[in-house]
């Protein structure tokens, strides 16, 4: 009983990480800077605030690895039920993360 609710919470931790960490670093430090009419004014708010752009993306980042934590806790809770399709969404879960990191790369590439 306490191996499983030790498991549950693991996999409850995981969650929240892949889902309230993207939200915070998007709404507080990203999504000040991006003027959707005006890149130029985009830029201006990049180069002036470029701690706040790479606070963002380091959540971003923290947010990838969570993905990845996410996906392996799965895998090792669902293993035992059918191997092959929890190696799939750990395959996922993985191609999700690098997709996040590559789509933030550029944002480091701003500065």
């Amino acid at each position: 009983m306490k191996e499983s609710l030790r498991k549950s919470r693991v996999l409850g931790i995981a969650f929240l990480i892949q889902s309230v960490v993207p939200i915070v670093a998007n709404m507080a430090f990203l999504s000040p800077l991006i003027n959707a009419d005006d890149i130029h004014q985009t830029m201006v708010n990049v180069a002036g605030h470029a701690i706040q752009l790479q606070i963002g993306v380091f959540g971003e980042l923290i947010t990838a690895l969570g993905i990845i934590f996410l996906g392996v806790v799965l895998y090792q809770a669902l293993r035992k039920e059918n191997a092959i399709m929890a190696m799939t969404g750990l395959c996922f879960y993985i191609l999700e993360a690098v997709l996040v990191v590559v789509s933030r790369s550029n944002d480091i590439f701003l500065l």
